[in-house]
């Protein structure tokens, strides 16, 4: 879709360049807030949380179902996706970037502080490895989403064709994506509680 002729076109074609700096700068912000946030959780939180992720059956070892793993991985990556399809949705695509990497890292951090310094390799087994599929499926759909948006805020504001804003490389990207999350998911439901349980008991 062009928009060229008008004040928004050079705009927004700066705007879509800034998809992913925009996402990963707010991304980075987020996790430095949590991980410092972490400091500040009651240290009985702290201690259930360590009880949670090393005894035998619990979030370490696989305590949920492949649904509920593949449930709790794709909520903002979700909410990336729907916001392509909202007229302000690329001015929220960077608070939930935000929120993601809070999370992500407010996880990570309280697992280290539960355990010491053998909370390191916790969480880098229980967070950072599944993160190495699932971060690039959100920033893949949270810039896509951000230019899907901004397309059709400037589509209804300067009234152009939104034809070719969801074009089939946009569905069939996020299609790969959530496949890709659920094959990660399979691999954290089953592979990984059994590396966990060979793992953490010979340590």
């Amino acid at each position: 879709m062009s928009l060229s002729n008008t004040g928004f076109s050079f705009c927004s074609g700066r705007l879509r360049a800034a998809g992913f700096p925009v996402c990963a700068s707010f991304f980075l912000f987020g996790a430095l807030v949590g991980t410092l946030s972490a400091n500040y959780i009651p240290s009985d939180k702290v201690l259930s949380l360590g009880r949670l992720l090393m005894e035998e059956g619990g979030v370490l070892y696989g305590g949920k179902s492949l649904f509920e793993v593949f449930l709790a991985a794709v909520p903002f990556h979700f909410a990336a996706f729907l916001l392509g399809f909202v007229i302000p949705g690329f001015l929220l695509l960077p608070l939930i970037s935000c929120l993601k990497g809070f999370f992500l890292s407010l996880s990570a951090a309280a697992a280290v502080r539960a355990l010491g310094k053998g909370g390191f390799f916790v969480a880098f087994f229980r967070f950072g490895l599944p993160s190495i599929i699932a971060l690039p499926c959100f920033f893949i759909l949270a810039v896509q989403s951000f230019n899907s948006s901004l397309e059709l805020t400037s589509g209804v504001l300067y009234r152009k064709s939104l034809r070719y804003v969801y074009d089939k490389a946009f569905f069939l990207r996020s299609l790969y994506c959530f496949a890709a999350l659920f094959c990660s998911a399979v691999i954290e439901a089953y592979a990984l509680p059994v590396l966990a349980a060979i793992i953490f008991k010979v340590n």
